[in-house]
């Protein structure tokens, strides 16, 4: 749906599918009761699932795997710059 923050062009994917949540280090995923499912390293999840560097998220045909950004010097960067560097092709 035009209202969504990340849209996938995937008729395999529902118009409301899942739900990424980010709150300060933390990530998880929720399906929205999705036709197709939303996976995560292989399974079907129900609800609202935790996620961690190099888990595998599938959402119809699209790959989405999750990457810990960390800054030179080994900090975390804050919550508001990783979640602008989520998601991108490739």
């Amino acid at each position: 749906m035009a209202d969504c923050w990340l849209t996938l062009d995937d008729d395999l994917a529902s118009r409301y599918h899942a739900r990424f949540h980010v709150d300060g280090a933390e990530l998880a995923v929720e399906d929205l009761g999705s036709r197709n499912g939303t996976h995560v390293n292989g399974l079907r999840i129900e609800g609202r699932v935790p996620l961690k560097d190099g888990d595998e998220v599938i959402i119809g045909r699209e790959r989405i795997v999750v990457v810990s950004v960390a800054t030179v010097d080994g900090a975390e960067e804050p919550a508001d710059d990783r979640l602008r560097k989520t998601m991108g092709p490739g």
